[in-house]
């Protein structure tokens, strides 16, 4: 009978928090659906969800980034999860829901094609998303250093240092060895995500869709992890939540410099295909996706380790 109710118990407390996390994300979403979405980036479900494409893209990226960071400072709190990672893993979530409704990699070719006249392929398109992507990573390490800080004061009393805390987080404290397995995990996150995303994302004169992107980070992250945790026994989340990010910088800088890499030559005057699978999703597409695969995918494969532990 014990034994009944204590497991009655454990799984009353895990449906709650499931609960108190859907709040969380649908809290963060919200505010950049009202508060930057609507105000501050372009109309149309054709349209990019992407600050590029925003009439001012420096107000909408620092609008959008406020808020991620509050929604990561929050996060423990209205979770009730104690984990270093949780904040990041809750603004991740809400950039995913936020840019999915809206156009795809080939709208943002089409639209910032120069005077929206057909023509060849140009790496032009894609710097100022390479630009987006090294400024989300930033707001990424945002938003795990205040979920960090949060989670350690989650109902207690004398909470770690921060200077530890922030130590802990981002593997700072890890002895050389594990620096250097960590490294390898790593490298083979980031391979597997850039292999699996040229196979996943279609023919490469198809159509970009964006639940096909969104399928293709989400195999790819959570093999990505699923192959390096049993290649190199790490388990730090920051091995792992950098992995997708860093696939997706090596697809945009590559697609500047060879805007045709993969183009078949019978398209080879068209500017609204990208270049290859890699470059087939929007920074914010695969920052928010793939941060919030990689994390779960090692939570769910590790069972929760210390190293994520306030």
């Amino acid at each position: 009978m014990t034994t009944s109710a204590s497991s009655a118990s454990f799984a009353s407390r895990s449906w709650v928090r499931r609960v108190r996390t859907l709040v969380a994300v649908g809290l963060t979403w919200t505010a950049l659906h009202l508060l930057v979405g609507q105000p501050l980036m372009p109309r149309g479900l054709n349209r990019p969800v992407a600050f590029a494409a925003a009439p001012a893209p420096v107000a909408a990226a620092l609008a959008a980034a406020a808020i991620l960071a509050v929604g990561a400072f929050a996060a423990p709190w209205i979770t009730g999860v104690r984990l270093r990672s949780q904040g990041l893993l809750i603004a991740a979530a809400a950039l995913a829901l936020w840019a999915y409704p809206g156009g795809t990699m080939d709208d943002w070719l089409t639209l910032s094609a120069p005077g929206g006249v057909v023509g060849p392929p140009s790496g032009q398109p894609y710097w100022p998303l390479v630009l987006e992507c090294v400024f989300l990573a930033m707001v990424a390490v945002v938003a795990l250093a205040l979920g960090t800080l949060s989670a350690a004061r989650v109902g207690q009393e004398h909470p770690t240092p921060a200077a530890t805390e922030l130590r802990r987080a981002f593997g700072f404290d890890l002895d050389p060895r594990e620096r250097r397995d960590g490294l390898l995990a790593l490298a083979t996150t980031t391979i597997v995500i850039g292999i699996l995303m040229l196979a996943l994302t279609g023919p490469a004169a198809g159509r970009t869709l964006v639940g096909q992107v969104y399928f293709a980070i989400t195999v790819a992250s959570a093999l990505g992890v699923f192959a390096a945790t049993r290649l190199v026994g790490v388990r730090h989340p920051i091995w792992f939540w950098p992995a997708p990010i860093l696939a997706g910088l090596i697809g945009l800088v590559v697609a500047a410099l060879k805007p045709g890499l993969t183009i078949p030559a019978e398209y080879n005057q068209l500017n609204s295909i990208p270049a290859w699978g890699l470059a087939r999703g929007l920074p914010t597409q695969i920052v928010g996706v793939g941060i919030t695969i990689t994390l779960w995918t090692l939570r769910a494969t590790s069972g929760g380790s210390h190293s994520e532990r306030a």
